[in-house]
Parts: structure tokens; sequence; C-alpha cells
């Protein structure tokens, strides 16, 4: 749950921190209160999707290769912003205009996303290896 609630907060920053920019430069819409509550249940959308997505795979199917899994990870995500994004919430049309502009924005999000998680779990392993290490050399 921890990594949900991690993989929110991260994507939530990242995405609102680009639309503020593209906002400002007209290219998409400006921030308010609406659209921003619009972002934060888009990442909450894609961060439950991937869970279950992944859980899924790795049980029922037992696949565990990180590139099928971080593949269907982006899915995952382009799916559901265009779901929620573009046909509920109205955010965008389906123009191959939105479409150039979107998908390198998913891209950037995702792998800046995936960059962060990665040196986060990173920092935690060193933490708790350097713990063992303390808890071994007193033996």
């Amino acid at each position: 749950m921890i990594g949900i609630i991690r993989t929110i907060s991260h994507s939530f920053t990242i995405l609102t921190i680009i639309m503020l920019i593209l906002g400002k430069l007209q290219i998409a819409l400006p921030l308010n209160n609406t659209l921003i509550f619009q972002l934060f249940i888009i990442c909450v959308g894609v961060a439950l999707l991937q869970f279950i997505t992944v859980a899924i795979f790795k049980s029922i199917f037992k696949i565990d290769s990180p590139i099928v899994l971080t593949i269907l990870q982006f899915i995952d995500m382009s799916a559901v912003v265009f779901v929620l994004g573009g046909l509920l919430f109205k955010m965008f049309d389906f123009s191959l205009y939105s479409l150039v502009i979107i998908m390198p924005m998913l891209i950037v999000i995702f792998f800046f996303v995936f960059f962060v998680e990665f040196l986060s779990l990173s920092y935690k392993a060193k933490k708790i290896n350097n713990i063992i290490k303390k808890r071994n050399s007193k033996k």
C-alpha cells in the first residue's frame, strides 16, 4: 500500500509541474482546482490499475519479467489517461495534435516516476543492508 501512495505522490507532483508549465505556455489547460483534482484522480487510477495488473500477472500468469511488467504498467497508464482524461474529464480530444502532446508527456512522467521510485528503493535497500551489516558485525 505504501508503494501505491508513493507512486501517486510522485506521479501527481510530476504531472502537476508539467501541466503548470504547459498551461503557462498555452499548450495545455491552465491549472485550476477542478483540473488539479482530476489530475489527482487520474494518478490514483493509474497507480491502482498498475498495482492490480502487476499482482495479476505475477500471481496468475507467473510473469515476473521486469520488461513485460514495465510495458504493462505503461499501457495501464496510457489507458487510464485516455479514458479518464479524454473521455470522462474531456481534458483533450482524440486528435493527432493531442496524441503528439500527450504521449511524450506520458513517457516523461512514466520514466521520471520510474527513476524516482528506483532511487527511493535503492536508498531504502542501502539503509536495510547497513542495518544488517551492523547486526552481523555485533555477532
